[in-house]
């Protein structure tokens, strides 16, 4: 399995497990898979791509996906970048 198979997974997974949906958008899903997936393999940790990360996973944790921002900004916004 790949990094981005593993991604999407856990994405899904984790959004059926809290009620939540993943974004409608294809084009956007499919970037926030890619970004994840990159970030992992920069980072070594699945960083959310639209938080900017510092690169060390101490310093990172409350953005690693899903972040600690996902509810707040759902209650905010109506949803988060995933």
């Amino acid at each position: 399995m790949t990094t981005r198979q593993a991604i999407l997974e856990h994405i899904r997974r984790d959004a059926e497990e809290n009620e939540y949906f993943t974004c409608p958008d294809v084009q956007l899903f499919n970037d926030l898979i890619d970004g994840l997936a990159k970030n992992t393999t920069r980072y070594g940790y699945g960083s959310c791509p639209c938080r900017i990360a510092s690169g060390m996973k101490i310093y990172d944790s409350d953005i690693i996906c899903p972040c600690e921002y996902r509810d707040a900004d759902v209650d905010e916004f109506g949803m988060c970048y995933c």
